[in-house]
């Protein structure tokens, strides 16, 4: 993957006004499918773990407005709020420069876990459901954690494949689509 260098210097400009330094990890915890998310008090202990290792965490997600609930959902349940200043804000070669620049990427299974192994960022890929094997990162640089099929993954015609797919967040749970 490439990005312009002004797609760089535009998510520099972001994380200087938020206070980000250089040792930051980028975490996206949504997937257009809910099967695919994890827990949202798990990522607030991830984050609150990072944080006392001397890490800034800046969370990541769609424009929607349930992947900006689920966003600062997390963010409230941490004990050092996250920066979420560039959720649903930034475009695709903006977040690969995001990345990029990242000391780790965290992510369930979705399109910036892919974009980490592009960018050889190191990366943290969490896959409930889906096929861990045959659908993974690849990349060399990846820890990569099966969780079992912790929500049980919906048969291929239940799953919405449309161009416009609703939203939906409940319990603690949320998931997002790519438009």
């Amino acid at each position: 993957m490439s990005y312009p260098p002004a797609n760089w210097k535009r998510m520099r400009r972001e994380l200087d006004h938020a206070g980000v330094g250089q040792n930051y990890v980028v975490i996206q915890p949504t997937a257009r499918q809910i099967f695919k998310c994890w827990d949202n008090a798990k990522f607030s202990a991830v984050i609150d773990a990072l944080h006392a290792r001397g890490y800034e965490v800046v969370l990541t997600s769609g424009p929607d407005k349930d992947d900006l609930a689920c966003v600062n959902e997390i963010a409230q349940g941490c004990q050092t709020p996250p920066v979420t200043a560039l959720a649903g804000k930034v475009t695709f070669p903006e977040l690969g420069a995001l990345i990029d620049h990242a000391q780790l990427f965290i992510g369930v299974d979705s399109a910036p876990a892919h974009i980490a192994a592009a960018v050889n960022t190191p990366l943290i890929s969490l896959f409930g459901a889906t096929d861990h094997i045959f659908w993974r990162p690849w990349s060399n640089n990846m820890i990569q954690f099966w969780a079992g099929d912790y929500r049980e993954m919906p048969t291929r015609d239940q799953r919405d494949r449309n161009d416009d797919v609703s939203f939906g967040y409940s319990g603690g749970r949320c998931h997002c689509s790519c438009r």
